[in-house]
């Protein structure tokens, strides 16, 4: 059985495939598994991946009957891995040769739950836009910190290893055809985790795209952020952790709504009127609803938009990178 199992969402991504596949598959860790989720692409992805797949055993295809974005095909790559340990790799990114010996080292023989490392983002022509080393870091109990939460500054699954049993119980699977899938879920993982590691070296390779989620604005991006807090609050609620962690709670919705909006305002391609007013709103629900309490909440597209704003014709974006 492989020691790890590479999830790779694939959406209409023909032409970055044969890279981003390549470097897992040339990966100098061999024992691993590599799970490519087809979520139902109208290009040739799923030729390019069976093409691959004939050369090397270890890449396994699944094809989605529909489209259910990328948390739906992290959740059926969830489901069908063998491994013990997983790692998710974006189909338009790719990783350097060593990354995935170096996080399994960092295990430590199975101790360690989640080991990160650092990651870069780069233009389609390579060049640097931003990167991020994490200092090096050994954490036994997770359970004494009180900011557990937050120790990792990449809320995303990539460019770390995560023992597969986290994902296992109650609200631990990704919500479908939605924007924000990751913040759904990682600060639930790292209430689970027991212990966190760590390492100083940067493996993985963000490609910036202009038509990327966080290059993007739209009244559903502002909704499904706060269905992604949603998720959370009710993980803990169930869970009787809601009154103890709740300032944690309410750092998380300022910390992402501040961060969207901050997303929309500057690297939106749309900048007119309507990407302002979509930040501006994204800021003044978060009030309304920490102001909620523990009960449900839910936000329309029209919340967001408000009442007597204009008609807007921002474009029909799929919820996936």
């Amino acid at each position: 059985m492989a020691q790890i199992s590479v999830i790779v969402p694939v959406f209409n991504a023909q032409e970055y495939l044969d890279r981003c596949l390549y470097s897992i598959i040339d990966q100098s860790f061999s024992d691993i598994e590599i799970i490519c989720v087809n979520d139902k692409s109208s290009d040739r992805s799923a030729e390019v991946v069976k093409g691959i797949a004939r050369n090397d055993s270890r890449v396994r295809l699944f094809n989605h009957p529909e489209n259910l974005g990328p948390g739906g095909a992290r959740n059926t790559g969830i489901a069908q891995a063998r491994a013990d340990y997983l790692a998710f790799v974006d189909s338009d990114d790719f990783v350097d040769p060593n990354m995935l010996e170096v996080l399994f080292a960092g295990v430590d023989g199975g101790k360690f739950d989640i080991v990160e490392s650092g990651c870069r983002a780069i233009t389609g022509n390579r060049e640097m836009v931003w990167e991020y080393t994490p200092d090096k870091l050994f954490i036994d109990d997770l359970g004494n910190e009180p900011d557990r939460m937050f120790l990792l500054r990449e809320w995303g699954l990539p460019q770390k290893l995560w023992r597969k049993s986290l994902f296992a119980g109650g609200h631990l699977v990704f919500p479908t055809r939605v924007y924000w899938e990751d913040i759904s879920l990682i600060p639930i993982l790292l209430l689970k985790a027991r212990n966190l590691r760590k390492i100083d070296s940067i493996f993985y390779n963000y490609i910036q795209r202009e038509n990327s989620i966080t290059n993007s604005a739209s009244a559903k991006h502002v909704v499904d952020l706060f269905k992604a807090f949603e998720h959370i609050k009710r993980y803990m609620i169930d869970v009787g952790i809601y009154s103890r962690e709740k300032s944690n709670f309410k750092k998380i919705v300022t910390t992402c709504t501040q961060y969207v909006a901050g997303q929309m305002r500057v690297a939106s391609k749309h900048r007119d009127a309507t990407v302002n007013l979509l930040a501006e709103r994204c800021i003044k629900l978060a009030d309304t609803y920490l102001d909620r309490g523990d009960s449900p909440v839910s936000f329309s597209e029209r919340d967001v938009l408000g009442p007597t704003s204009p008609s807007v014709d921002l474009p029909a974006e799929r919820a996936s990178s």
